[in-house]
């Protein structure tokens, strides 16, 4: 397990700690919100319907405002198992509460990719990045968490990647046992393991590093062209049928 992961399950059990210490003792009464939801979450194993003899409903309402029907069926289930008290009550909340540190965690990548981009309008580059990113890039010479490896943007669009390769054979095998393991766990973006390549670098890699630049997206900005298909001079077409 290598330090992010140890780092990162550290935060988590700290996290967990402080959600469930004295879960049910601080504070030391329910507030209006949740005595709400523990009243109709007990209502709802009893009886199936909430404080007001709707069966089931999909909205909840006390001391005049809406409740969240899912934190109320959340409830239930606790309820249900460690019958009404201050505990059950709050646990869904440390539940989840918990379970966002991991959740932001392994958006954080995705939400670059859909919040950030498109607002890199003037050139800017994006350096240092997590080395879970690429399994083929060397660890950064000052902080082993973060890789050497940089990407330029213009307008919104990344037109470059560029990185100092990674030379060492035995932590480039480490690192693609890790990719198809993380293939197994679901996660389809991932490098195979290439043997040829690993034979190939055992027997000696000088120092390299490697800069791509996507000529046509920076044709696309200088003509302000929005398709990338009225760049490529052979745009790859539809077979016609019949």
């Amino acid at each position: 397990m290598n330090k992010q992961k140890i780092l990162l399950l550290l935060i988590i059990l700290i996290g967990i700690f402080l959600r469930f210490y004295r879960l049910g003792d601080v504070p030391s009464s329910l507030n209006w919100d949740e005595v709400s939801w523990g009243y109709n979450a007990y209502s709802i194993t009893q009886t199936g319907k909430d404080e007001h003899g709707a069966s089931f409903p999909l909205s909840f309402q006390a001391f005049g405002d809406y409740k969240q029907p899912v934190y109320v069926y959340l409830a239930a289930v606790s309820v249900k198992l460690f019958d009404l008290n201050p505990f059950s009550v709050r646990l869904p909340s440390a539940v989840l509460g918990s379970a966002t540190i991991l959740f932001v965690y392994l958006l954080v990548a995705e939400l670059f990719g859909k919040t950030c981009e498109e607002h890199l309008i003037q050139p800017v580059f994006v350096m240092d990045h997590p080395k879970e990113t690429t399994p083929l890039c060397k660890p950064h010479r000052n902080n082993p968490e973060l890789i050497e490896r940089f990407e330029p943007y213009i307008g919104g669009k990344e037109i470059g990647n560029a990185y100092t390769e990674l030379n060492d054979p035995d932590l480039q095998r480490h690192f693609f046992e890790e990719e198809v393991k993380s293939k197994a766990e679901g996660n389809n973006e991932t490098h195979p393991l290439d043997e040829d390549f690993l034979t190939a670098m055992e027997y000696g890699m000088p120092p390299t590093g490697g800069l791509g630049l996507g000529v046509d997206r920076m044709i696309m900005i200088m003509t302000g062209t929005h398709s990338i298909r009225n760049i490529i001079a052979f745009p790859t077409l539809k077979s016609r049928k019949g």
